[in-house]
């Protein structure tokens, strides 16, 4: 039988904690206290955290390729903190050759153009120290000028220029045309049938004129698709350069004639049209 408890005799008896009970106590306000400053700690260096993940992420390096002078340079763009989105400071070295004379010297002598100067494509890009770069078309025609023949020791398109010299006279003017025209997509297939096929004079024209044709409309139709009538209107005109004459009848150059005409009307719109 449990009986109910009594009140303590003494109203005013006041009850003492035990040491151990003190000592409880002791470490759960610790405990917080710590956790207080500890919070306060990351709160304080988020913004410093802050500003060194902007600046990190604010400036990247890479590598650019020019088309006409087949050189390459090395660049730094840092974005500026306190300036609307987008500006900054961007720093290159100067050019230098990706490729030997024996490629250089059939190149066109249109370099020194300010069209020429101006023009540097991507080739690679990277933000952070370690990061995988980003890739741009460029580095199509960078990667295959650097193919490398360990049989010989030397760079594979060196060589060939070098024992093919009217060949190459007649295949690097086109591989520049190609890059000027950004159909950088269009190198690899066709060095490699060059390769494999080990054309005459008359062979590596026509191979170039097919390659050329192919890479002028899949670009005609993406600037099209961009409505970038003048850009477009030049690729066209640069792919049926190779049409043989106008009764040519590739499939290929029946499609450039077609977004030839719709490219003049909206470069060159008929008065009659509103």
């Amino acid at each position: 039988m449990c009986w109910p408890r009594q009140p303590h005799p003494n109203p005013e008896f006041v009850r003492v904690p035990s040491r151990k009970a003190f000592v409880n106590v002791l470490k759960k306000n610790n405990r917080k206290s710590i956790f207080f400053w500890i919070a306060i700690v990351l709160t304080s260096a988020l913004p410093a955290w802050a500003l060194i993940a902007y600046s990190t992420s604010a400036q990247y390096t890479g590598t650019e390729f020019s088309p006409y002078s087949f050189q390459t340079r090395e660049f730094q763009h840092q974005l500026n903190l306190f300036s609307s989105f987008g500006r900054g400071v961007t720093t290159v070295d100067a050019g230098i050759p990706c490729s030997s004379p024996e490629i250089t010297k059939h190149l066109t002598n249109a370099t020194q153009t300010p069209v020429a100067l101006a023009r540097w494509d991507l080739v690679q890009t990277e933000t952070l120290p370690g990061s995988l770069p980003y890739r741009g078309e460029a580095a199509i025609l960078v990667n295959a000028l650097k193919i490398y023949d360990f049989s010989t020791n030397e760079f594979a398109w060196e060589r060939w220029s070098t024992d093919n010299p009217k060949l190459a006279k007649i295949l690097w003017p086109a591989i520049q045309q190609i890059a000027i025209h950004h159909a950088y997509f269009v190198i690899p297939e066709l060095l490699s049938e060059i390769k494999l096929s080990k054309p005459d004079e008359s062979e590596i024209l026509e191979i170039i004129a097919k390659s050329s044709v192919s890479g002028a409309l899949l670009q005609s139709e993406k600037l099209v698709a961009l409505e970038k009538w003048e850009q477009a209107l030049e690729c066209i005109r640069w792919g049926l350069s190779f049409a043989k004459n106008d009764r040519d009848d590739s499939p290929n150059r029946d499609r450039l004639r077609e977004l030839l005409s719709l490219a003049t009307l909206k470069v060159n719109p008929s008065p009659n049209d509103d």
